[in-house]
């Protein structure tokens, strides 16, 4: 009932405060009035209804409660709603700061891959994605490449409907490594195998020839893609790569099930345009 009363003024106070404050008026200036007899031959209807008001000290007290009444709950409301608001950026700052750890932890691994496992030159690039189904959407929570102009990216949310992301989604595991020498020859290759535009492919800052993608699933739902990518078609083969992908894979299930509440997704973003 309480909560009920609150969240009535609290939606209504626009309406109720003007209102109260004009019957508070209207009662207290009726209070002595007295009206002519003039008046009261010529409007009997009007004064019958006036008459009511006239003198009347209780109605004028209810109304006086009323708005007290009202601009106690409204403060207490927006006290209550600073306090919120308040909490709420302790919140978001929280959670940006557990974001900004888990990035890190995410990097850490990609480095350690990169290094230990996968045995990197400057012309790899490993990245991970995040997969949010309600939007068929991934967004980039991990980058790392020796090469540092080769870690940035202007497309932190990705479709996947497109490039080997989306072929990596639809059949788990995606190698590729007969992309052309030739530059247009590469881009011709990149629209026709990937509907990727040519336009869109030359903003590439990595122009890679061999690509390995590996769907990371839990309880057969995908959670992730997991993409190194290479100058050298010869730096790895299908078999090569695929298994030490795999050999990730059920560290990066459990770490992303265990921290997936905490990675934002894309569906909290605002629409954007088809990415790569």
């Amino acid at each position: 009932m309480k909560k009920n009363i609150f969240k009535f003024v609290d939606n209504y106070y626009f309406i109720l405060n003007p209102v109260l404050i004009f019957l508070t008026t209207l009662t207290s200036a009726l209070l002595k009035y007295q009206p002519s007899i003039e008046f009261i031959k010529e409007h009997p209807i009007r004064y019958d209804i006036l008459s009511y008001f006239i003198g009347n000290y209780p109605l004028f007290i209810i109304f006086v409660m009323l708005i007290l009444f009202v601009t106690i709950i409204d403060n207490i409301n927006r006290k209550t709603i600073k306090k919120l608001e308040k909490e709420n950026e302790n919140n978001i700052y929280i959670i940006e700061k557990i974001t900004e750890n888990i990035r890190g932890l995410f990097d850490g691994f990609l480095y350690k891959f990169a290094i230990k496992k996968a045995n990197f030159t400057e012309k790899e690039r490993v990245s991970l994605y995040i997969y949010d189904d309600n939007e068929n959407k991934f967004i980039l929570f991990g980058r790392y490449a020796i090469n540092h102009k080769y870690t940035k990216s202007n497309r932190p949310f990705y479709i996947g409907n497109s490039g080997c992301i989306s072929k990596s989604l639809e059949k788990k595991w995606h190698f590729d490594n007969q992309f052309p020498s030739n530059t247009d020859d590469w881009l011709t290759y990149n629209q026709n195998n990937y509907n990727i535009l040519k336009k869109e492919a030359k903003k590439m800052k990595m122009k890679s020839r061999l690509y390995a993608a590996l769907r990371i699933d839990k309880d057969n739902q995908p959670l992730a893609i997991i993409l190194v990518e290479s100058e050298d078609k010869t730096k790895y083969t299908e078999k090569q790569i695929h298994k030490i992908l795999l050999d990730q894979e059920n560290y990066l299930v459990e770490i992303i099930s265990a921290l997936e509440n905490y990675i934002p997704k894309p569906s909290n973003a605002n629409p954007i345009e088809k990415e790569l």
